[in-house]
């Protein structure tokens, strides 16, 4: 698992042993990963809810997901770019 939280900026290269298989960040974020498998889990918390989505595949467009609509649930944002990183947005 990767966790990451407040306010994280900049370019991350994951590395594990195996693949990653949820990825859970604190609102709010933005983060560029270099690399992020495909359908690997993503989780964006914030003091109340967790919002839940998956690692979309290369050439698709943005994934977007929102718990619930009661306001309280983070945003969470996942978008492929043309060179194969994911821009996560948790808000």
């Amino acid at each position: 698992m990767l966790l990451a939280g407040g306010g994280v900026a900049g370019v991350l290269a994951l590395r594990s042993n195996g693949s990653p298989r949820m990825l859970t960040f604190r609102s709010p974020t933005m983060v560029v990963l270099a690399k992020a498998p495909t359908g690997a889990r993503v989780s964006c918390r914030n003091a109340r809810m967790t919002t839940t989505g998956s690692v979309p595949a290369p050439r698709q467009p943005t994934h977007g997901w929102a718990a619930n609509w009661s306001g309280y649930a983070p945003g969470l944002e996942l978008t492929r770019r043309p060179d194969g990183s994911l821009v996560v947005n948790c808000n």
